[in-house]
């Protein structure tokens, strides 16, 4: 690709006119932008349950809390919710809000709005009540579901929600005035019907914490969710015969988009955890013998970290997927070394799901996020928008393909900035070595800009976990006198292992990268703050550094 020269743009058929007044509306988007050879979809979102409940009608489709449920009584019981939902006159375009952590009526709540053509908007459960006021209104949801613990962070705040009329929670005994049990949906008077819903017609508003402001409302359409859905099928070859360990909250499109959608088209069992705990997910991979699984660097941490991590049998895992930050190469051997797997890495966002990805069961490049996956295409530009073709030059990811998202919910300006000529700009810097695969860096607001080059906190955090003594760390850059920023780094030691100075950490790093490189300074402590996600949050780090001491 010349140097010089901007990247291009392909959009799919036009959409209908309802669809595209919608996105225009909302969005500010009126067309999908997709790879150069997009490929048929075995189905659209609204029809999977359908498909699949009749070729594997007696399969385990989830396992949760140690029941199972087989794809004919996820079959009923969406049918059940979606005509209960038709009933309360719940139409296509509407939003119903649901705010539910792991459980079987999370799952039910998808499917059902895929079916119907309302849009599913789930809340982050680990929002704060005044951020989940915030997307519920934002949203304009008129059904909101949850269960009584979370409800109440928000039912003070009712009055405050004006747009909701309907509320349900998965408690038959409701202390809340006006809402009621969940089991009410279950068993609809009527057997209604839904109409088709449009494949380009938005499916799902996911919320994003993001690094400032308020949470951004990130449209995916029917048809980018089932794209993923089959990328990630053709990637990692999934077939009935797998099971999936489901390790943290689906209302992450990482949960639901990679694991839940792929594995239940394919008529695989999903194993859906209540929430993570490290000696509960080793004893059910030990149970329930998962081939695949999918993680953060932090949850992988925290597993090889289990005191009994050695006493489970993992051998039935044969694929491991990490994403969300670059994973230290001394976690990744830990983990091999316990789990007798190499861990792969890739890369991916709420944005754009999994775009890029080593080998699943080949060759790997240790510490790379791969190659960009069939499907979808990734290119890297320098600050002025040109193209970049020379090795290991350090640019902005641009992405494009059929899973990317439409834009911003409500948000016409922040579409237009972020998706330009068909391309998502992801904020990210990377490089491409001379074999092709990308290599992470950081994001453009947490990179530290020292005089004698650019410094990436992963990298520094990463020299600092291949020291015995530490269990967690976080780097962030600090303003120094004469050399622009420094990076300081935040360490949690290691309860079990001996412990190490400040001046040791620092000339460890130094042995092993260079000396600009090394923390001028390391701050112990018992913790370190961590986003929804499980990502280092960076500028919790940041606010910690500048306030008076």
């Amino acid at each position: 690709m010349d140097s010089k020269k901007r990247v291009g743009t392909r959009a799919l058929p036009k959409m209908g006119s309802q669809d595209m007044a919608a996105l225009e509306k909302h969005v500010g988007c009126s067309h999908f932008p997709v790879s150069e050879n997009p490929r048929p979809l075995a189905n659209m979102l609204d029809l999977l349950l359908e498909d699949t409940g009749t070729k594997f009608p007696l399969n385990t489709a989830l396992i949760f809390e140690g029941k199972s449920y087989t794809y004919a009584d996820l079959r009923r019981l969406t049918r059940s919710l979606s005509a209960a939902l038709l009933e309360q006159r719940v139409q296509s375009g509407d939003r119903v809000a649901f705010l539910l952590p792991n459980c079987l009526e999370i799952v039910l709540c998808y499917y059902a709005c895929f079916e119907i053509g309302a849009i599913a908007v789930p809340l982050n459960i680990r929002f704060s009540a005044e951020l989940l006021q915030y997307a519920i209104n934002h949203s304009g949801a008129s059904v909101l579901i949850s269960e009584p613990n979370l409800f109440s962070q928000i039912v003070k705040n009712r009055s405050l929600l004006p747009e909701v009329e309907r509320y349900y929670l998965t408690s038959r005994d409701s202390e809340f005035e006006g809402a009621r049990p969940f089991a009410e949906l279950l068993n609809p008077t009527s057997d209604l019907t839904p109409k088709t819903p449009s494949g380009n017609g938005p499916a799902a508003i996911y919320y994003t914490s993001g690094t400032t402001g308020l949470p951004k409302g990130v449209v995916h359409s029917h048809f980018s969710l089932a794209q993923a859905t089959q990328n990630q099928i053709d990637q990692i070859a999934i077939t009935s015969a797998d099971t999936t360990l489901i390790l943290f909250p689906i209302c992450y499109l990482i949960g639901f988009g990679s694991q839940i959608l792929p594995f239940h088209q394919c008529g695989a069992t999903c194993v859906l955890l209540p929430r993570f705990e490290p000696e509960a997910a080793l004893a059910a991979i030990a149970t329930y013998k998962p081939t695949k699984i999918y993680g953060f660097p932090k949850l992988y941490n925290d597993l090889i970290n289990c005191p009994d991590v050695a006493n489970y049998n993992v051998k039935s895992v044969n694929f491991c997927f990490s994403a969300g930050e670059a994973i230290a190469v001394a976690i990744q051997d830990r983990f091999q070394r316990l789990f007798g797997l190499e861990i792969t890495e890739g890369c991916g966002m709420t944005e754009l799901q999994i775009y890029s990805m080593n080998s699943p069961y080949g060759q790997k490049r240790k510490g790379s996020i791969g190659k960009p996956i069939a499907g979808m295409e990734l290119a890297l530009i320098d600050d002025s928008g040109h193209s970049i073709s020379t090795a290991r030059q350090i640019g902005e990811m641009i992405v494009r393909g059929g899973s990317m998202a439409s834009g911003y919910w409500r948000d016409r300006q922040l579409t237009a900035t972020t998706i330009r000529d068909g391309w998502f700009h992801t904020g990210d810097l990377a490089y491409r070595d001379e074999q092709g695969f990308y290599w992470f860096v950081s994001r453009k607001s947490e990179i530290i800009r020292h005089e004698a080059g650019l410094v990436s906190p992963i990298e520094v955090e990463g020299a600092l976990y291949a020291h015995p003594a530490v269990l967690e760390a976080g780097v962030i850059g600090v303003a120094a006198p004469f050399e622009g920023e420094v990076p300081q780094a935040y360490v949690v030691l290691h309860p079990e292992n001996p412990p190490a100075t400040e001046s040791q950490l620092i000339d460890f790093v130094r042995s092993r990268l260079p000396g600009y490189k090394a923390p001028a300074r390391i701050i112990f402590t018992d913790n370190l703050p961590h986003g929804p996600t499980g990502k280092i949050d960076r500028r919790t780090l940041k606010e910690r550094a500048l306030a008076p001491h």
